[in-house]
């Protein structure tokens, strides 16, 4: 399910106080004194910890970045193609060209309109879209051009429509995917962990301890934040919008 920005800070802000609550818990039960022992060990012990995690959340979000920045060149790519096969089109012998021409006009609607709802609220696709690529596939397969222009123009908008197709696949395959589950669960109970034994250093004020493991806090939480909008290209803060299409739409009525 996308995210949001109130959401995002609230998981946020909330991460701050339930770390904050909880290093108060540990601090009543240790005293200074007696985490001061532990400075050395723990000190060795979370260096290794925490390049371990450090290196997974990094991977982790370049993959959610890359997963992203795709799924806006897919939609980027579908759209193009579509824009070409209209004008392509063109060069169709009658009623040929105004049949691609209408059906095109119609799938970026649907697209626009209904499917792109169902994507990113159902994970799932609209059958009158697939019915109109369906419907542009048999209107070209019955062309017969009568001279090398026409064939020209067949052959651009076979192509161009097969760019479509599978354009829109890798949109629909995207909208479905994200990062398993078992590695969000790697990822927080890394962090807990990673935080967590920031809680037995001991140092001279609290005060002090409390700044760091905060500061601490806020990075690991800013940046699974980050990976999770990241790793929803169509629902996160950070998602793919549908203004490609409007685009297409507004390029088709101008034409």
């Amino acid at each position: 399910m996308g995210g949001s920005l109130t959401s995002d800070l609230l998981l946020f802000f909330g991460s701050l106080v339930i770390t904050t609550g909880l290093m108060i818990a540990v601090h009543r039960r240790l005293t200074v004194e007696r985490r001061v022992q532990y400075n050395e060990v723990a000190g060795f012990i979370f260096a290794v910890i925490a390049a371990v995690y450090a290196v997974t959340t990094g991977l982790v979000a370049v993959t959610a970045w890359e997963s992203l920045s795709t799924s806006r060149t897919t939609v980027q790519s579908e759209t193009n193609s579509l824009m070409d096969l209209y004008l392509v089109a063109a060069g169709l012998p009658q009623p040929a060209h105004t049949q691609i021409q209408t059906t095109t006009r119609q799938y970026a609607q649907t697209v626009l309109t209904s499917e792109w709802s169902l994507m990113t609220h159902h994970h799932q696709a609209s059958p009158a879209a697939w019915t109109e690529l369906d419907s542009m596939s048999a209107v070209l397969a019955s062309v017969h051009p009568a001279d090398e222009g026409s064939q020209a123009a067949l052959d651009r908008c076979l192509d161009r429509l097969q760019e479509v197709y599978d354009a829109r696949r890798d949109r629909l395959a995207a909208a479905q995917e994200g990062l398993p589950g078992y590695l969000w669960i790697i990822l927080i109970t890394g962090g807990v962990v990673t935080i967590g034994f920031t809680f037995l250093f001991g140092l001279s004020t609290d005060f002090a301890q409390a700044v760091m493991v905060l500061c601490l806090t806020s990075t690991i939480a800013l940046l699974l934040l980050l990976t999770h909008e990241m790793a929803l290209p169509f629902t996160g803060v950070l998602r793919v919008r549908p203004d490609m299409f409007q685009e297409a739409l507004d390029r088709f009525g101008g034409t």
